[in-house]
């Protein structure tokens, strides 16, 4: 397997996760301070297909992000941490 070509045949789980992850806390961060419902990410994302996949890749990357730090969960609700927001705000200053 060609674990360094990043055509879509080749690319490895971890960089698709990381690439959904990066999605996610992306559209989150540009809705604050809106705050999305899972099922609500979930629609945008997927358009409204059902694609199980797809939603599948989207709550394990929610978790990740509530697991590292980057997202709050009120029930439903996605927002993210201050931390967050505020590497997002310095990151946008370059």
């Amino acid at each position: 397997m060609h674990d360094n070509d990043d055509s879509p045949c080749f690319r490895s789980p971890s960089v698709e996760d990381d690439r959904e992850q990066e999605a996610i806390l992306d559209h989150l961060l540009c809705e604050h301070p809106d705050q999305l419902t899972v099922g609500e990410l979930i629609q945008e994302f997927t358009r409204g297909r059902d694609d199980r996949p797809h939603v599948n890749r989207i709550e394990h990357g929610v978790a990740e992000l509530i697991g590292a730090g980057l997202l709050h969960r009120d029930g439903e609700t996605l927002r993210p941490t201050r931390a967050a927001l505020c590497f997002h705000r310095l990151h946008e200053g370059d």
